[in-house]
């Protein structure tokens, strides 16, 4: 009982939220091309999630900081997160593409050879200091702060070789 209503909490506040420009109805069905894995935690008692894969979430931050009318400083400071990462994982193009149909993307196409530029582009265009007050509220330790960095953000941006 109480997992249906969490799950019911979680839908309404899910549609209360305009992540993009899209349709309350158009929430309820992610787009397609998402990799799911199930993972077992062990840290106080053994429970297994189905949680996206790294590239997957990747596509999903990239699609906000694209199509969101508004910049929200977290986001970037995701976006450092996965760029910074010694795996370097690159983002799952098939749910990103998906994503930007169902939100009727209008901006140039994106792949394995532009993603990179076309959040380089985006990332230039920003507020800096509107982005580090909207982060500050979340961060457990001021000093995680000078952790976003735009010019450290703008070089990891940077296309790579082969990429």
């Amino acid at each position: 009982m109480q997992a249906n209503f969490i799950l019911g909490s979680l839908v309404a506040l899910l549609s209360s939220m305009s992540t993009a420009q899209v349709p309350a109805t158009d929430l309820a069905k992610p787009p397609a091309g998402a990799v799911v894995e199930t993972r077992l935690i062990t840290r106080h008692f053994p429970i297994t999630f189905r949680v996206h894969d790294l590239s997957s979430c990747m596509a999903g931050k990239i699609h906000v900081l694209l199509c969101r009318r508004y910049t929200k400083g977290r986001d970037l400071f995701d976006l450092a997160w996965y760029l910074t990462r010694p795996d370097h994982p690159v983002p799952n193009f098939d749910l990103l593409h998906n994503a930007w149909e169902q939100t009727s993307w209008k901006g140039p196409k994106v792949g394995a050879c532009s993603w990179r530029k076309i959040l380089l582009d985006q990332v230039t265009a920003l507020d800096w200091p509107a982005v580090l007050r909207d982060v500050e509220p979340f961060l457990e330790d001021p000093r995680d702060r000078q952790l976003l960095d735009r010019k450290l953000l703008l070089a990891e941006l940077k296309p790579r070789q082969g990429q």
